[in-house]
């Protein structure tokens, strides 16, 4: 994607200077993505176990080049945090977390009322059961994990268009 971007000389001291990717377009680019969130362009995708940016855009598009346009439209800055983790990750990202899957799994995150609100344990404890529901840290993670592989993607057709405003926006 940057490869559309202007480029600065960006003064790195008094004396060197070099040549750097105008990032000051972002939020042009950003309004350009909102505006084009019609959801006659887009559609839903469930990004598989294992399965990186590269891989879904040569899947759907044959080619892993379109893989930044899954990560603007669904506005993901870090594959890290905001891309779903394989199992193996996951697991691992738990163990650091955590200290272990099974502390996880048996130590509760959350507790909240039958609405979704969060309260405390002590409150928790005091309403009926069918009022209230927990998750575990490690429910609470997989939740979430689950709920970023469910990402948009635009339709092939699309693509172009997208790429030629790109180009002419930067």
């Amino acid at each position: 994607m940057y490869q559309y971007y202007p480029k600065i000389l960006y003064s790195v001291n008094e004396f060197d200077k070099i040549k750097a990717v105008d990032i000051t377009k972002s939020a042009k680019v950003k309004n350009l993505i909102l505006s084009s969130s019609d959801s006659n362009y887009l559609r839903r995708y469930v990004v598989q176990n294992g399965e990186r940016p590269d891989i879904v855009s040569f899947k759907l598009y044959d080619s892993p080049k379109y893989e930044y346009l899954l990560l603007l439209v669904n506005n993901i800055v870090s594959i890290y945090d905001d891309w779903p983790k394989d199992y193996e990750t996951f697991n691992k990202y738990i163990e650091e977390k955590y200290g272990s899957i099974s502390y996880a799994m048996s130590n509760y995150a959350y507790h909240y009322t039958s609405e979704g609100v969060i309260v405390s344990e002590e409150y928790w404890q005091s309403l009926s059961g069918s009022s209230k529901y927990r998750e575990t840290f490690f429910e609470y993670e997989t939740r979430l994990n689950i709920k970023k592989a469910r990402i948009k993607v635009l339709d092939f057709p699309y693509i172009i268009q997208f790429e030629t405003g790109l180009r002419e926006l930067l």
